[in-house]
This record gives C-alpha cells, structure tokens and sequence, in this order.
C-alpha cells in the first residue's frame, strides 16, 4: 500500500512481478467481459440467421464456450508481460475492446440485414420469435454501449500515458472508481431489461413494504387499559 501511494504522488514506477500480473489479469478480466456478449450475440445471429441448422444451437455448445474463450484470453494477453510500453498498450486495446466490438457491430448488421431481407410470407411464430430476438439484441446493445461509455475515460488515461509518458497521480484510483461505478451501472440495467428480474426486485420490494405498513399497523394498535382489561374478563352473571 505504501509504495502504490508513493508511486501516485511522487511519480516512482514499480516494475515488480506482482504488479505487471495484476495488470495483465486485469486484461484478462475485460476481455472475458465483453466476450460474454460476443457469445449472446452469436447465440441470437444462429438462432435468426442461421435457424434451421440445430448444431449451432445446442445449449452444451454454449456452455462450453465460456472456459475457452476464458482460456484463449489467457493466451492471447500473454503478450501484455513482455511488452510494458505502447506496443502492449495497443495491443490490450485492441484485444479488450476493439475485437469484441467489431464482432457485436458485424453481427448486429448481419442480423439486421436478414430481417430486413426476409419476406413478408412468415408464419406467426417466426415472426414472433424474431421479434423477441431482436429485442433481446437491442438489450444487449443498450448494455454494451454503457460498458462503452463508462470504459472510456479509463481508455483516455491509458492512451495519454502511452503517448506522453507521464502517468498522472491517482490514475489508478480513479479507473478503479469509474469501474465500480459501471459495475453498479451494469447491475442496475440488467435489472431494468431483464424482465424475470425485474419482476423478482419488484415482488421482493413490495413485500417488504407491506411487512413495514403490517408492523406499523400493529404497532399503532391501542392498548388495553386496566380498567378495561378488569372489565373485560370479570364474569357476566
């Protein structure tokens, strides 16, 4: 802790390995984050586009598709231990943002382009069922573009300091503030687009308001004076 805030105000840099891994597992964390909506993505572009081949929508498909995307991330970040400088910047860039959101813009137009070329001629069904696809898309489109918004003030800390060298004091501390914040941003849409959990919050909420007005309510009840409690429970002859 000591040398993380001498580092910040004083400008010192520690190349230690401890550090250059955490940097590195950073990498690795954002990148698996975005490609988890490159995976939702790919599970709506077969389920639209490709509908009639069922192998591209098994369900153990995408069930394993997670630990190898984790396990490629690792690999291809390994770069980002050598390289300390702007070409490892670039490179973490590249890999954390630029991939994952080239492949969700190409598959968004290719999704939009089939439906756009589909005929009228549809059964009520697939209408419906492309209808709920392409709003899921638009939820996750919505989503991303707020990780979008919330990752770039840390992409221009990044990029300055590859350009000029200089590593502003408290850089650090202020990328980790502005990751919490999307983290709680991100927590705070899913429940908003998401309809199962909405509806699970909303039922919760209103449960416990109704145990705070029942609990008020039996507070406010008026106690039985002695007089009336002697009254009550004399004998009537």
């Amino acid at each position: 802790m000591g040398n993380a805030r001498a580092g910040e105000f004083y400008g010192l840099n520690s190349d230690s390995s401890w550090c250059i891994f955490n940097g590195y597992l950073i990498a690795v964390i954002v990148a698996a984050m975005y490609n988890v909506f490159v995976s939702q993505a790919v599970y709506r572009l077969c389920r639209i586009v490709y509908a009639t081949n069922k192998r591209l929508q098994l369900y153990g498909l995408y069930m394993i598709a997670g630990p190898i995307q984790l396990m490629i991330g690792f690999a291809v970040q390994c770069p980002v231990l050598i390289w300390r400088d702007l070409h490892g910047t670039i490179w973490t860039i590249s890999i954390s943002y630029g991939f994952p959101l080239l492949a969700l813009l190409f598959i968004y137009i290719r999704i939009m382009i089939f439906i756009y070329r589909q005929s009228t001629v549809q059964t009520l069904i697939a209408q419906r069922r492309q209808q709920r696809d392409v709003l899921v898309m638009k939820r996750i489109a919505i989503t991303v573009s707020m990780l979008i918004i919330f990752g770039l003030p840390n992409l221009v800390f990044v990029i300055v300091t590859s350009m000029t060298g200089v590593e502003y004091a408290l850089t650090y501390r202020v990328q980790w503030f502005i990751g919490s914040l999307s983290m709680v941003g991100l927590s705070i849409t899913n429940v908003v687009l998401t309809p199962q959990l909405k509806s699970i919050v909303m039922k919760r909420w209103q449960g416990s308001r109704v145990g705070i007005q029942n609990t008020n309510t039996t507070s406010m009840r008026p106690v039985p004076t002695g007089q009336q409690t002697s009254q009550h429970i004399q004998p009537r002859y």
